[in-house]
């Protein structure tokens, strides 16, 4: 027998569909919140591979200057962690090879900038070339900050190269440069240095390229950022969950965070603030530190028998800087920037005001130019 048929009412719900509705609900809202988030992702991915790529800004900048200090030098502390205040605090290794974004940072076995790693420097031992009474080439080393370093540039186009090649001794001989630049070097620095490689380079003349920068002691400048490291690091550990992940973000998109450094920076500097005049706020208050330097350097330079020249790129010039090389008897060279050489597009970027290619060209100019005036190369 049949069961009877019960009657079905169209407006009521249907068990089975509404049983099967419910867990689909949630799960689309699940799919489409994760395709959202892959999307941002992705997105935001691809901003960042763009903003690396196109180095926006030359961003770039703050990711290769920590490269260098953790890998192209060697740190001198002493047992407390702390750097002797009138000693070197890091000197560059020799045979670094670096490629950056827009340049190579290279070392030779002396530690000194070259375009070749294994690169030695001849040494000089014994008398000069037999029956020459002088070697076969001038020897000039070059002390000096990022200036003479060159940074931003590869070696080729750096200023003391451009020295190199162009200029002969008065003697007719080619000139042979060592560029002995150091990121973040200044006068205390160079005289320590020049301590400790002269005898083993054994230079006729040591060039010193002097900045504003040289005001303000590397000294200051490490124990300020061990403290902020310190600061940070305390900061980190007593952060959130929240700080964390943001702090692990911007670690992860450092183009992105690149360029949000980059804007806050420029709109601080445009506020006015103090920090505007830089080392010059140090200046005449530092002085006679930098002059006690030069003053070690010039009795470095008469115990290895060569002669000192003074490179002057401060900006704005430092008044005591000529009258001090006249009191010493030292060469004196003014190469400083002009309003009409700014004009001409000489930085590597918005970010690093360091002298790009053309920058160097006229600062090799300017250097062969004044010691051509005043008769110490052809």
């Amino acid at each position: 027998m049949l069961p009877a048929l019960v009657p079905i009412d169209p407006m009521a719900p249907n068990p089975m569909t509404k049983a099967t509705a419910r867990p689909r609900r949630p799960l689309r809202f699940v799919l489409r919140a994760g395709l959202a988030l892959l999307s941002a992702a992705m997105g935001l991915f691809a901003v960042e591979w763009g903003v690396r790529r196109v180095d926006a800004f030359g961003i770039a900048y703050y990711r290769e200057v920590p490269a260098y200090f953790a890998e192209a030098i060697v740190p001198f502390l002493g047992p407390d962690g702390l750097p002797d205040p009138q000693g070197r605090i890091f000197q560059q290794k020799p045979g670094v090879s670096l490629e950056f974004v827009d340049f190579d940072f290279i070392t030779d076995s002396a530690g000194l900038r070259s375009d070749d790693p294994a690169a030695t420097v001849p040494a000089r031992v014994g008398p000069p070339t037999p029956g020459e009474g002088a070697w076969s080439s001038e020897r000039w080393l070059f002390l000096g900050d990022s200036v003479t370093l060159a940074w931003g540039v590869d070696d080729a186009d750096s200023w003391v190269r451009r020295f190199e090649a162009e200029a002969r001794a008065v003697d007719g001989r080619p000139i042979e440069a060592l560029n002995a630049g150091h990121l973040m070097y200044e006068t205390v620095q160079q005289a320590d240095l020049l301590a400790t490689i002269g005898p083993l380079l054994a230079p006729d003349v040591v060039a010193l390229c002097f900045i504003s920068n040289d005001l303000e002691p590397t000294y200051d400048v490490f124990i300020e950022q061990v403290a902020e490291a310190q600061r940070l690091a305390a900061q980190r550990r007593g952060a959130g969950l929240l700080a964390h992940a943001a702090d692990a973000i911007g670690r992860r998109f450092v183009g992105l965070a690149g360029v949000l450094r980059y804007l806050r920076e420029r709109d601080t500097a445009a506020e006015g603030h103090a920090s505007r005049s830089g080392p010059m706020r140090l200046y005449p208050a530092n002085w006679p530190r930098c002059a006690g330097a030069l003053d070690s350097i010039v009795a470095n330079c008469a115990s290895l028998g060569a002669r000192f020249v003074l490179i002057d790129h401060s900006m704005p010039p430092l008044p005591d800087l000529p009258t001090w090389a006249a009191a010493a008897g030292v060469d004196y060279v003014r190469v400083g920037f002009e309003p009409a050489d700014w004009a001409r597009g000489i930085v590597n970027s918005k970010v690093d005001a360091h002298a790009n290619a053309l920058g160097n060209r006229i600062i090799a100019v300017k250097v062969l130019a004044g010691l051509r005036a005043l008769g110490r190369i052809r």
